[in-house]
């Protein structure tokens, strides 16, 4: 018995040797596998950051520039031919909606410049703050019924339609003018208009056009108020051969006839350039004229 428990202690003794020898060896390997397992659980967060980043941006991006409703109309420059021999060439022409897919294509190819950061996106308006406002302008405007900010009765709008003819187009019937006329009962009117017609040589006489209707609409209509929008810019590379120092040049015309009669004016078009002075890419359609439902968003906070 006595050397049966000899054994039994001496057997004991050798455990207690062996572990600390064996106790390092464990713990390397735990640690080994923790810090596998960590970095793998890091690489997973990063990936699932990543990609939820993207899926905001692109839900904001789509939110804000969301595809106008079924039946809007937006600029098509592959129906320049659909307008009649009398208004060949004029400033203007729309037809269906075109996907993100075919505008980016459109776009990469018409940039000024290389891409900068983005503009602030004003949207501090309230639409209905509108519904007593007439808007008088050319195919520019019809975008603001044909993108469903307003009805069209709110709109006196008209392909390729220059100032001087403003006065006396009828829209269904109705002049601009008049007992039954169309600016009868609005208490605002905003005018953009003097694209068509301009040549690069006659700015001052087309924004006196402009200006002389913003007063005949004040006599007119006693009490209404009158706003009148510089016209926007343009893509350099653009479906009409419009240039900016043409619109540049009416624009600065139209300023030095500002301040008599009441009639305000707003730079729309500073709003919406970019960094050489053109239409900024993210406000305009394929056609690097016509404009956003961004661009009009920008607009009506401008007006508001």
């Amino acid at each position: 018995m006595p050397t049966k428990g000899r054994f039994k202690a001496l057997e004991s003794e050798s455990n207690v040797q062996k572990a600390p020898v064996m106790q390092p060896t464990l713990m390397i390997l735990m640690m080994a596998i923790a810090i596998v397992v960590v970095m793998i659980a890091a690489l997973v967060y990063l990936f699932i950051s990543s990609n939820s980043e993207g899926d905001s941006s692109d839900v904001i991006n789509a939110d804000f520039n969301a595809p106008p409703p079924p039946g809007a109309i937006v600029a098509d420059p592959g129906r320049s031919g659909s307008l009649s021999e009398a208004d060949s060439g004029e400033f203007g022409d729309y037809s269906d909606y075109k996907d993100d897919e075919v505008v980016d294509e459109h776009h990469s190819s018409r940039r000024d410049s290389p891409d900068t950061s983005p503009k602030p996106r004003a949207r501090d308006y309230n639409i209905n703050d509108f519904n007593e406002t007439l808007f008088i302008g050319d195919s520019i405007f019809t975008g603001i019924d044909g993108y469903g900010f307003l009805a069209s009765e709110n709109v006196c709008a008209q392909v390729g339609i220059s100032a001087s003819d403003a006065l006396t187009v009828e829209l269904n019937g109705r002049t601009l003018f008049g007992s039954s006329g169309i600016a009868k009962g609005f208490k605002c009117a905003v005018i953009m208009i003097g694209t068509n017609g301009l040549d690069g040589t006659n700015a001052a006489e087309v924004a006196s056009d402009v200006y002389s209707m913003a007063s005949d609409l004040k006599i007119a209509q006693p009490g209404i108020e009158v706003v009148i929008l510089t016209l926007p810019p343009v893509c350099k590379e653009n479906d009409y051969n419009l240039k900016n120092s043409t619109i540049n040049g009416f624009n600065s015309a139209l300023n030095t006839l500002s301040g008599g009669q009441g009639i305000k004016i707003v730079d729309f078009n500073s709003a919406l350039r970019d960094s050489v002075g053109g239409l900024d890419t993210q406000y305009a359609q394929p056609d690097g004229v016509h404009l956003t439902h961004t661009a009009y968003e920008i607009m009506f906070s401008m007006l508001s």
